[in-house]
């Protein structure tokens, strides 16, 4: 039974359409046409894109998309991970049927100690309630006729509150870096995010629905692969940063900071330096 790839590029071939064309009038890109023809899905960023890519690609091709999108899902399924739920799901049966005696006096306890706990606690909070309500009337507590109300003390010290426009200024501070990625995502819009914090890989994830905003602190540089730039608003130690690529263009961003005098925001397509931003600790500007 042929691949996915192998239908695509069979019927890409018979067309007569070379991968350039292919790549010109779909826009996707072309590494990402071969991934999927060799049937490399991982070299494309996340799945999400790989069966947009499909849809469009099939689409192109004059094929039917339902059948593609099956394939791929046939191709890429993997026969393992339901051998193992299913060990799983048998052993977790069978753990519970060998020690259904133990698990029965575990809850047993369990529910005793519970309600005795209970008990005591209202035991001991109906006996701080009986002491409060024993209290002698002649115990009353006066109020200085002097004393301000609580609104008469907010007026007051509302009054002598002002707000600056130094205050309204966004903080730059050059002792760490803080970076807060913000994602578009009101169009449906959603972008493959991939960290690293000082060196150190973290999970990568998808910014999508109400998943649209994450921070990281970090020392000296984070680095971080964007799925879809177009949609993307960086934030570094308050500098805001735009306009970092087109919609579903990938790209590489290096944030790095240098002995706390500067930050330097480096961007990086198909592996080349495409755009340099700096912010110094005197001048504040890019």
């Amino acid at each position: 039974m042929d691949t996915v790839g192998i239908i695509l590029k069979n019927k890409r071939e018979e067309l007569g359409i070379d991968l350039e064309k292919t790549s010109e009038d779909t826009k996707i890109r072309r590494k990402y046409i071969e991934a999927i023809e060799n049937g490399t899905y991982n070299q494309i960023p996340d799945v999400v894109y790989t069966k947009s890519f499909l849809r469009i690609y099939s689409d192109y091709l004059g094929l039917d998309q339902v059948f593609i999108l099956k394939r791929f899902f046939d191709e890429t399924s993997p026969v393992e991970i339901v051998e193992k739920y299913s060990s799983r799901k048998n052993s977790f049966i069978s753990f519970f049927s060998n020690n259904m005696t133990f698990i029965v006096i575990v809850l047993v306890v369990a529910l005793i100690v519970g309600f005795s706990t209970w008990g005591i606690a209202k035991h001991i909070f109906s006996n701080q309630n009986a002491q409060y309500i024993e209290q002698p009337e002649d115990q009353e507590k006066s109020i200085p006729e002097e004393t301000q109300t609580t609104e008469e003390i907010d007026q007051n010290e509302l009054s002598h509150v002002s707000i600056t426009e130094e205050e309204l200024e966004p903080i730059h501070f050059f002792n760490r870096l803080r970076v807060e990625i913000l994602a578009d995502t009101s169009n449906n819009g959603n972008c493959w995010i991939l960290p690293v914090v000082d060196g150190e890989n973290k999970s990568s994830y998808t910014m999508r629905n109400q998943v649209n905003s994450a921070s990281y602190e970090c020392e000296k540089d984070f680095r971080i692969n964007l799925g879809n730039a177009g949609i993307i608003t960086l934030n570094v130690n308050g500098f805001a940063i735009d306009n970092l690529g087109d919609n579903g263009e990938v790209i590489t961003l290096l944030v790095s900071l240098e002995q706390e005098n500067s930050i330097t925001v480096t961007t990086i397509k198909d592996d080349v330096i495409t755009d340099t931003k700096q912010f110094e600790k005197n001048k504040q500007s890019p």
